[in-house]
């Protein structure tokens, strides 16, 4: 199982991924749709490997300007072997 855990507060907003698996996880991220946002992680797409068992912090989002509204809007896939 994998959680995605989102705290949102008023001037910020941060995600954890959380892997109860056995083995470990890649997670794409994508924050194309966010507006006045940016990413701690310096990217707008990009991903995250969550080792088993383990807990990650993903990104902090913060507001370009805290003049504007912000929309964040992060899509998160994990893609499948076939």
């Amino acid at each position: 199982m994998l959680f995605i855990y989102t705290y949102r507060g008023e001037h910020r907003i941060s995600s954890l991924i959380a892997n109860k698996t056995n083995q470990k996880v890649t997670v794409h991220i994508n924050n194309e749709q966010n507006r006045n946002c940016s990413s701690s992680r310096g990217m707008s797409v990009f991903a995250v490997e969550v080792p088993a068992r383990t807990k990650m912090v993903c990104q902090h989002i913060l507001p370009i300007s805290d003049k504007q509204d912000w929309t964040y809007n992060c899509v998160e896939t994990i893609p499948t072997c076939t």
